[in-house]
């Protein structure tokens, strides 16, 4: 896939496609093919560009220009749009994340709760470990702060063959900082304490399970199984 034939895909809603949901994209086309499941090279010297501004404010990195979907606007401002920080904070964790992974890493559906909760299953951290930096993040002050929990968190993540939706974490950093914070805290809280959350098999941790949102933990829900008191 060509760096011109990627950037003209789109999602179903008319906007552009963030460029962790093109890698994943390049990804899988490469399988499809018949190819070996690697990233192009567009992809790879993205990806370096992405960890060039871990700890860099947004718009400072040239190299990440061309990975930017959301626009910047002459308006005669000189703050940046929130959503353009947050796209560059997401950008950034996503570079790390995906750093030395075969596999794409964005996953949809996964959120950061969720996440969190396979971490901990996986029994690389105990369970007050992955509480303490669950905690750390949902505590974060404001969104610079946030990304520093997350920047020490996303290689744990990596480590143990988790992934994350970018798309949503995106969603999720660009009103960290105002009101919507509190939907946030209550998604994270929601879908770490979900018992109906499965355990993936071995061939969702690699990535099969992509594009698949398990069940609500309503549709799962049985009055008479040992975790419905929960």
């Amino acid at each position: 896939m060509t760096t011109s034939s990627i950037s003209s895909v789109t999602a179903a809603a008319g906007r552009p496609r963030f460029f962790w949901e093109e890698a994943a994209d390049d990804w899988r086309a490469a399988c499809e093919a018949g190819r070996r499941p690697e990233f192009s090279e567009y992809v790879t010297r993205s990806l370096r560009a992405l960890r060039e501004g871990v700890g860099r404010e947004a718009g400072t990195v040239p190299a990440m220009r061309s990975v930017h979907r959301v626009s910047l606007r002459d308006d005669g401002l000189d703050r940046l749009p929130d959503r353009y920080v947050a796209e560059h904070c997401t950008l950034t964790l996503f570079g790390l994340h995906q750093h030395t992974a075969s596999e794409p890493v964005h996953r949809p559906g996964v959120g950061l709760g969720t996440a969190c909760l396979l971490l901990r299953r996986g029994e690389a951290l105990t369970e007050a470990a992955v509480e303490r930096r669950l905690m750390a993040a949902a505590t974060a002050q404001d969104l610079h702060e946030l990304v520093q929990h997350l920047q020490r968190l996303v290689p744990l993540l990596q480590q143990a063959g988790v992934g994350l939706d970018y798309t949503r974490l995106f969603r999720e950093l660009a009103v960290w900082d105002g009101t919507g914070r509190n939907r946030v805290l209550r998604a994270w809280g929601l879908q770490y304490t979900d018992p109906g959350t499965p355990v993936p098999t071995e061939g969702e941790a690699a990535g099969e399970s992509e594009g698949r949102e398990r069940a609500p933990y309503w549709v799962t829900f049985e009055p008479g199984s040992p975790d419905a008191g929960a």
